[in-house]
Parts: C-alpha cells; structure tokens; sequence
C-alpha cells in the first residue's frame, strides 16, 4: 500500500517463540521524532492506523504491529489457561519489539484489544510508557463488574468467543466473511463505510485465513524442537487435550486466536486475575493518560469512560477524558483526521 511507503515491513522474532508483524518507520527515533507506538483491536490489523499514521510520520518515529494472534504476527495453539493470549504476554511483545529496535521508552496508544494490552503494558513496564492514549475501552475489570443486560447484548461477542474451544471457532467458520463484516460494520457509525476497501481486503485475507498453528509443521504432523524449547506440549499432550482444539486451531488460526483472546479476558480468565491482583496490590498508572471514545458508541452509552480511567490512575496523574463526535467505536478509521490531532497534541 503506498500510504506506507515510509515504513518497513519487519518481522521480530522474539525469545519466546513468538514472531511479530510490524511496519516501522523508516529512520530512527530522537528528540525531534520520538517513538509512538499504536496497537489495532479485534478483529483487524496494524491497518486501522494508516491513514492515522500518514499524517503523524513525519512527527513521531512510529511503528505499528500486528498483535499476538492478529494480522501476520504469529498464531500459536492456546494454552490451557489461555495464559499465551494474556494482555500480560501481548504486552510484552511490545515490548520486546521496543528493545529489538533499541528502544527504551515510548509513546503509546491503543484501540479496543490494543488499548487492553497498553492498560497492562503501562502497569507492568511503567518505565517504559512516556504517556498513554486508550481509545473507546474502559478498564476490562470495570466493564465486567458492571456488566447488565445492555451490555451483554451490546458486547454479547465477549461471552461469545469466550466459550470453550471449538464452538465459537466452528460457529463462525461457516460465515467467516459476513461475521467479519458485520464487527467492523456494526460498531461503526456508518456501517463498512469508514473503511477504505484495500484495508478492508487485509482485514478479510488476515481473518479468513486457513493454516497451521504456529507449532504445527505440516499440517497435523508432530511439534518440532522449538515448541518443546519454547515450553509448548508435546503432539501427543496436545492431542490428549482434543484433537478438535488442534484442528480447529490448524484450520482457522486467525478465529482461534481471536477467541483465545477473548477467553484470556473472560470473568474467570487470566487477564481478570491479573487486574485483580493489581488491584489488591495497589498498583495504577503512573504516567499520564488520554482517554478517548466515540460519542456514538456503546461505551460513550454505558459507562463513566473518563471516570474509570482517573479511577485507574494514581492520585495526582494527569487523566484527560474526551468525546470524539460524530463516530462509533472505530475511531482511527472513522476519524483519521481528528485522530490524528488529538494524538499529536497529546503527545507533544
């Protein structure tokens, strides 16, 4: 795509087994262009910032990765305890890239999922992140203790995908592209509308995609030595958990993944014990943050968005709360422009 033409396509292979997308920025970061890094949602890519991204290239030193699970990065089986799809673990991704390029501390921002995996990235790397921008989430902790019928069936996809493997992957699977229309266009304010169609082609090539998970060589043949390296189960433990999990998971990696987040962040899932562990421990955001959410989306509807977030900061940090109007929960796509403004003035 030209709009990327400034950038690189890399591809990181972190420590841990995992391999991440990003476009980066061409150059390098200084004084004059500081680091800013923008993480995508559910279910799209590093793509959702592009045209946020043409207009703060020449300002920041920006780099946009696909999450673990999402776009080209990788897909891995979940665990168990689906701790490999854990905000925790995406977050250090992150970070990861960040010392791979050299990095020490950065700008972020992060959009639904991304904003998810920020919110813990500035709690467990506080030193890391100069200043955060989450756009149209509240604290997942928050959203789920005030959880009600509208939000329920509002948000219905999180106890959707949250369901034990394979059901959400298998329901999906026969409308792989009207169910991804439909996230993208149903949010909105405007239905597909605010999506150019050469994203709009990434979003379905990432999603629909059909594979092998990233231990399977191939297809259902056994995991190599880097997956018993990286603490991965054997072919025959893998197999004693279903057969039907490694399928589905072979077949449809980009569903699998996506549910495997949404099961990380479950009532009882992972993330949830992490934020409440936080919580006890005392432990809020440091730096200072930007919330900003959609004056036509859900969350604009059903929580106090700027309040949770001053509530999540500790006493005496910055926390700015801001309306975007006009838009839904698309914001960088159905706003580029406003996006765009917002973020460079936030972070000068």
């Amino acid at each position: 795509m030209n709009s990327f033409e400034n950038f690189q396509l890399r591809q990181f292979n972190l420590p841990h087994g995992i391999h991440i997308n990003a476009r980066v920025a061409s150059g390098t970061p200084n004084t004059s262009r500081p680091p800013l890094f923008l993480l995508h949602g559910f279910p799209q890519s590093h793509v959702c910032w592009r045209r946020v991204a043409q207009q703060l290239q020449q300002q920041y030193f920006l780099v946009l990765p696909d999450l673990r699970g999402y776009g080209d990065s990788a897909q891995p089986l979940g665990a168990d305890d689906h701790s490999n799809y854990s905000k925790r673990e995406m977050a250090a991704d992150v970070v990861a890239v960040a010392d791979a390029l050299g990095i020490a501390d950065f700008f972020l921002a992060g959009h639904d999922r991304g904003g998810r995996v920020a919110h813990r990235l500035a709690l467990d790397h506080p030193q890391r992140v100069r200043k955060l921008c989450v756009l149209d989430i509240a604290p997942t902790l928050a959203m789920h203790e005030a959880t009600g019928p509208d939000f329920a069936q509002a948000y219905y996809h999180w106890f959707h995908l949250a369901q034990p493997c394979p059901l959400p992957e298998l329901m999906i699977a026969g409308c792989l592209r009207q169910y991804l229309h439909a996230k993208l266009g149903g949010w909105g304010a405007g239905g597909l509308g605010h999506i150019a169609a050469e994203d709009l082609a990434q979003y379905e090539r990432c999603f629909m995609r059909q594979g092998k998970h990233l231990y399977a060589k191939d297809g259902l043949n056994a995991a190599g030595q880097e997956s018993r390296e990286a603490g991965e189960p054997s072919l025959k433990q893998q197999q004693k958990q279903g057969e039907a999990r490694l399928d589905v998971a072979r077949r449809l990696p980009a569903v699998h993944a996506a549910c495997e987040d949404y099961r990380a962040s479950s009532w009882s899932g992972i993330d949830i014990q992490h934020d409440r562990q936080s919580r006890a421990a005392g432990q809020r955001l440091s730096c200072e943050v930007l919330a900003a959410w959609g004056e036509r989306g859900v969350v604009a509807r059903l929580f106090d968005v700027g309040g949770l977030w001053r509530a999540a900061a500790d006493d005496g940090v910055a926390v700015r709360g801001l309306v975007v109007p006009g838009v839904g929960h698309f914001i960088p796509e159905e706003a580029p422009e406003v996006t765009a403004k917002m973020l460079s003035e936030f972070f000068k």
